[in-house]
């Protein structure tokens, strides 16, 4: 289970800076993943994740935000999306099935 939506920063002709290119990777994954369509979200990076305790985090690195929104779901064979308070993540039989990058996550907050 992950609390987070993910995708690759894929080159983009024109984008110079590595803030530009992230903002607008996470603008096509969020639109792609949960149907949102928005030129301003509120984004807060935190960081970034380098678990590499298993296959994913060997060969790939995170970048850590909070996006405040409110979404609804386009990959519904893909996802299942429900609210949760971070009190409730931090118990076993919610934590437990966790993918890492969100246990990181679930662990510094």
């Amino acid at each position: 289970m992950s609390i987070g939506v993910g995708g690759h920063i894929n080159p983009i002709d024109g984008m110079d800076t590595f803030s530009a290119l992230f903002m607008e990777n996470l603008g096509r994954e969020l639109e792609e993943e949960l149907d949102i369509q928005s030129d301003f979200m509120n984004i807060h990076i935190k960081g970034y994740v380098n678990g590499d305790s298993d296959e994913v985090g060997r060969v790939h690195i995170g970048v850590l935000a909070d996006v405040v929104l409110a979404p609804t779901v386009r990959e519904t064979e893909q996802l299942h999306v429900f609210w949760i308070t971070s009190n409730k993540l931090k118990r076993p039989e919610m934590y437990n099935r966790l993918e890492n990058w969100s246990k990181i996550y679930v662990d510094m907050y």
